[in-house]
């Protein structure tokens, strides 16, 4: 196996700070240490032409790990404290099917679901939390949920999102209802990075 190191920007080169340089220029100073530092480093590809940066941003790029793109402007210049100066970043979408674990809130006012799928061995284990629950998705909900016995658990943050957000409590529900989310492509260590958005019901089983 190869393994490339794949470059997007350059802050500093031989001791000076690049960061207030535009990104056009940082740019190609970083593809002139490229082109100078042999194999095992690639510059990241990049695009002004908005056709093929929405082709890169596509079921097949998500197939094989690739999240999306980031849209900076030529003119963008690194921040100095934090931040993206502006950049945007456009992730591929898709839709997942997913069982609910659990509801955040209160039994009868639920806020989230805790959603479930199942890994290689067949054992479902939480994978991720819903944004707050739409009109939509708690009407298409009412009445399917069933609150588990033991009362509320606690949860790591971890599956709220990304890493280092707090422990939350929630109501676990009876297995069976099926909801069809939509999420990005941020999928690793058994969880999505970014919290998934009820589209509707999908089934029982």
């Amino acid at each position: 196996m190869t393994v490339v190191f794949m470059a997007f920007d350059l802050l500093g080169a031989q001791g000076r700070d690049l960061r207030p340089w535009p990104l056009s220029r940082r740019r190609a100073r970083l593809a002139e240490v490229i082109g100078a530092s042999g194999t095992g480093v690639q510059l990241m590809p990049s695009t002004l032409d908005v056709d093929l940066g929405r082709a890169w941003i596509s079921a097949d790029q998500a197939a094989v790990g690739v999240e999306g793109a980031v849209a900076k402007g030529l003119n963008s210049r690194y921040p100095l404290r934090g931040g993206r100066a502006g950049w945007g970043k456009v992730r591929y979408y898709g839709d997942v099917d997913a069982l609910v674990l659990g509801v955040t809130g209160s039994p009868t006012r639920s806020r989230a679901l805790v959603l479930g799928q199942a890994d290689r061995r067949g054992r479902v284990r939480a994978v991720g939390l819903s944004t707050t629950l739409s009109r939509t998705a708690l009407v298409s909900l009412a009445g399917r949920l069933r609150l588990a016995e033991g009362g509320p658990q606690r949860a790591s943050g971890v599956i709220a999102g990304l890493p280092g957000n707090e422990d939350f409590t929630f109501w676990p529900v009876e297995a069976g209802v099926v909801v069809e989310a939509r999420a990005d492509r941020a999928f690793e260590l058994g969880r999505y990075r970014h919290r998934l958005s009820v589209v509707r019901v999908r089934a029982e089983v």
